[in-house]
């Protein structure tokens, strides 16, 4: 009696052990909403003669930390955009073509630990047969010039 439970002990300790050995190499990923602001370049409409620049339409992102940066990216004919305090903040621009009109755009910033975040754009289009160019621009705080941000733009015809 005594050598069984002895048996019982040793065995639920071992499983106890092993337990929480693979319990701590399987670590549950985390995600975050990232608070966001849509940037508008001109936001009280006090310039509208500013404009995004060199973009190639072709769903890609463009992270943006300094006024050097933003600047290849805005077009401005009077007067400048609105200013941005890059050691707060980055600007993540997205952009590209639809084969339809566009009735909205819904983003999302996810944050999924070590530096590691997903923009997912989706947009809802509509039966205007028509190509159209979008562009977004997301102003979130300031993440590591080492981060990787996955994008992922999904096109719904409603």
């Amino acid at each position: 009696m005594k050598k069984t439970l002895k048996l019982i002990t040793f065995s639920t300790i071992l499983l106890m052990l092993a337990g929480s050995f693979f319990s701590c190499g399987e670590k549950e990923q985390q995600v975050e909403d990232l608070l966001f602001e849509i940037y508008t370049l001109s936001p009280t409409g006090s310039n509208p003669d500013c404009e995004w620049t060199n973009l190639n339409y072709d769903n890609r992102l463009i992270i943006i930390n300094s006024d050097e940066k933003m600047k290849e990216y805005v077009d401005c004919k009077g007067g400048d955009y609105s200013e941005i305090d890059f050691s707060k903040h980055t600007l993540l621009l997205t952009n590209g073509c639809t084969n339809y009109g566009i009735e909205k755009i819904v983003s999302l910033v996810q944050h999924y630990g070590d530096n590691k975040y997903i923009l997912d754009v989706e947009i809802t289009l509509n039966d205007a047969g028509v190509i159209e160019r979008w562009a977004l621009a997301l102003l979130v705080e300031k993440l590591d010039k080492d981060c990787i941000i996955e994008l992922k733009v999904q096109m719904i015809r409603n």
